[in-house]
């Protein structure tokens, strides 16, 4: 299948000059790329996209208690949910190609479900997320690590020890930090939850800020 990059990138030189760089990097032709500009982008822009292994996605903003989030879903299920104006790297953000109406179809079903979760979410209403995930970009360990986050309950908050543990790695400590942070479904698959051995916030690839707010959202709701 012949794909076609489609890269959004704000109008400044210098943004120019760094997407042109990696789109080097990742072996694109000039033939194969299409460079649009925007300093304000449609916040309600749904944009039907692919990874670089042409893989259906699709792109959807929804707003939060602390700006956009973006969320990106396969036929599978949902990829990503990424807080937008933190230049975060979306390794799905890019790719266009075309795709079938079923796969149009259950991808817009994934993104429409997970809207209206978090939407359910953030007023307190929903504790437990049913909108399904696809996390068959990371290896094996993340895998693990991230299905051991789906199982942290709502309200309550662990150690990275106590993730290594249940995963039967207790050594592998550090790799489990790393793989939390690599997670790039927050809030669906529960990074946040996850703190210092002390108790205390450690780093939340999306900021304290954020993970601080959650936490305490969370206690604030009374559980039926």
């Amino acid at each position: 299948m012949t794909s076609l990059l489609l890269v959004q990138v704000d109008s400044g030189a210098n943004s120019i000059k760094k997407a042109q760089e990696w789109l080097e990097a990742e072996g694109f032709t000039e033939t194969q790329v299409w460079t649009h500009t925007a300093d304000e982008p449609d916040p309600h822009l749904l944009a039907v996209a692919a990874d670089v292994r042409s893989t259906p996605m699709g792109h959807l903003r929804v707003d939060s208690p602390f700006g956009q989030l973006e969320l990106t879903a396969s036929t599978k299920g949902l990829v990503a949910v990424l807080p937008m104006g933190r230049n975060l790297p979306n390794r799905w953000a890019a790719v266009v190609s075309d795709m079938s109406r079923a796969d149009r179809y259950a991808i817009a079903q994934h993104l429409a479900k997970a809207k209206e979760e978090l939407a359910a979410y953030f007023r307190g209403c929903l504790t437990q997320f049913t909108t399904p995930v696809d996390i068959s970009h990371g290896t094996d360990f993340q895998q693990q690590v991230w299905r051991q986050l789906q199982q942290l309950d709502y309200g309550e908050s662990c150690s990275y020890q106590a993730i290594a543990d249940a995963i039967g790695r207790p050594k592998a400590v550090r790799a489990v930090g790393t793989a939390n942070g690599a997670n790039q479904l927050a809030i669906v698959v529960p990074c946040h939850r996850v703190v210092g051995k002390n108790g205390k916030l450690t780093g939340y690839a999306y900021g304290l800020e954020m993970k601080q707010y959650l936490l305490d959202m969370e206690q604030k709701v009374t559980l039926p």
